[in-house]
């Protein structure tokens, strides 16, 4: 074996040549940005195998958010030049991903959305003086930049005049992580309110020998009416089984007859039942509830469908729907389920009506939560009792907190580590720094990338 030969072989097992593990180039278009273990950005896994060939100890975290904490590193990353446009929620456009990750790491902003930044409120000349008011229904919620919901981005753009604060996607938002960017559902309560129910059937026809037994233990006249029954309902994970799954309900559920007196009540499921003893013989067969005493109304006809409501007074509330949502008012539900057999419910049937009726407990560790109001409450059932039926939502506590005064630590030792901050000067150490960032509210942090031209006479005290 000549010494070419020999000298291949022993750098193949040092790890210096690593064959695929090595890349001589990387794809740009469409690469990812990684977090390697030593704390690096690169543009894709690809190009980190590049840069670390012979190095098998540096390997990719499962994502960017180590490398992007601010945490007083140098921030050092290699990325691509190509144009993949990414929006942060300081308002800026990066060419890239990676690029962003860099900035990131720098600053601590967060990704707002991919592609260019839009409806930004980074200058005052565009802001809105007032907005058209909306409620209930008609409201879209947007999730911003800055972790909080408004009620419209008109809100969004009057609230935040000038903050450089942008539309981010839901995920970014608490209350709305849960919902769609692009919803398409039967009909359009707000994305938000939890009542995102997508693929509900408006009416079922009644064939003969449909009956299905469901995993719940009850029966349906048929699939479509199971799942009309439970759409925008709090248990959403029922499906058609076996009848002999059902078997045991049905033999307790038909014991006895019911006489032919016409007392009727209508049913959650738009019927009306002779009397009391027909209906519970249907809620123990179906699981029902009580609608209201009397007739069900024609609620498939749509010429009977109110064209305009009045505003609801005090005394009317929020109605609670057997399709799960809430309705500002019993004239409202008619007027946007028209055609739908949709009726009113027990008020703990819906998420936004639940706690209407719910006496809060007061007790030591309770949570207090920020509503979308910006008042502070003990507990989220405190706040869902108090706003009866209302688009309220939990947003992060900094949102109620921005009047409190919070008290500042007023020592910190002498002793020189000098730091930068984000408004260009440079602070004797951390301490310092800590007290800017108190005194600010956070809008002076620390600045990783040494852009303030450390001199050791020049440190800043506050």
């Amino acid at each position: 074996m000549n010494t070419w030969n020999i000298a291949f072989i022993l750098l193949f097992q040092s790890g210096v040549i690593l064959g695929s593990e090595c890349p001589r180039q990387c794809r740009e278009i469409g690469s990812t940005p990684v977090c390697g273990s030593d704390g690096v950005i690169y543009a894709s896994e690809c190009e980190m195998k590049r840069r670390n060939c012979g190095r098998p100890t540096v390997v990719a975290l499962p994502s960017l958010k180590r490398c992007v904490e601010v945490k007083g590193r140098s921030c050092t990353a290699f990325c691509y030049g190509h144009h993949d446009p990414v929006c942060g929620s300081d308002a800026v456009t990066y060419d890239n991903e990676c690029k962003w990750a860099q900035q990131a790491c720098a600053t601590g902003i967060r990704l707002a959305h991919p592609g260019t930044c839009h409806n930004v409120t980074s200058s005052k000349g565009n802001c809105p003086n007032n907005c058209p008011p909306v409620r209930g229904f008609l409201e879209r919620p947007v999730c911003a930049s800055n972790g909080n919901v408004y009620r419209s981005e008109c809100q969004l753009r009057l609230q935040t005049c000038g903050q450089k604060v942008t539309t981010a996607s839901y995920i970014y938002c608490k209350s709305t992580k849960n919902c769609l960017d692009h919803c398409t559902k039967y009909y359009d309560p707000a994305c938000g309110n939890e009542a995102n129910r997508y693929g509900c059937p408006a009416k079922c026809k009644i064939w003969a020998n449909e009956t299905v037994c469901a995993n719940d233990g009850y029966l349906y006249e048929s699939e479509c009416e199971m799942r009309m029954l439970h759409c925008g309902s709090l248990n959403k994970d029922v499906s058609v089984t076996t009848l002999d799954f059902c078997r045991p309900r049905l033999e307790k559920c038909n014991k006895g007859t019911c006489g032919a007196g016409f007392n009727p009540i209508c049913g959650s499921d738009g019927r009306t039942y002779n009397n009391d003893c027909a209906f519970r013989v249907a809620a123990c067969q179906k699981g029902i509830n009580r609608a209201h005493e009397g007739i069900c109304h024609n609620l498939n006809r749509a010429d009977s469908c109110p064209k305009e409501c009045p505003i609801p007074s005090p005394g009317d509330g929020p109605v609670c729907g057997s399709d799960g949502n809430v309705y500002p008012s019993a004239c409202e539900m008619k007027k946007r389920t028209c055609g739908r057999r949709v009726v009113p419910v027990k008020k703990s049937f819906c998420r936004m009506t639940a706690y209407c009726d719910t006496n809060c407990p007061i007790e030591a560790g309770l949570k207090p939560v920020c509503g979308s109001d910006a008042t502070l409450y003990m507990s989220e059932c405190h706040m869902f009792s108090k706003n009866c039926g209302k688009h309220i939502f939990e947003v992060p506590l900094a949102y109620c907190l921005r009047g409190v005064k919070i008290g500042c630590k007023e020592y910190c030792s002498p002793i020189p580590d000098p730091v930068c901050g984000s408004d260009g000067k440079a602070y004797s150490n951390e301490c310092f720094l800590g007290l800017e960032t108190c005194r600010t509210r956070g809008k002076v942090r620390m600045d990783s990338t040494w852009k303030c031209g450390l001199q050791d006479n020049h440190f800043k005290h506050p």
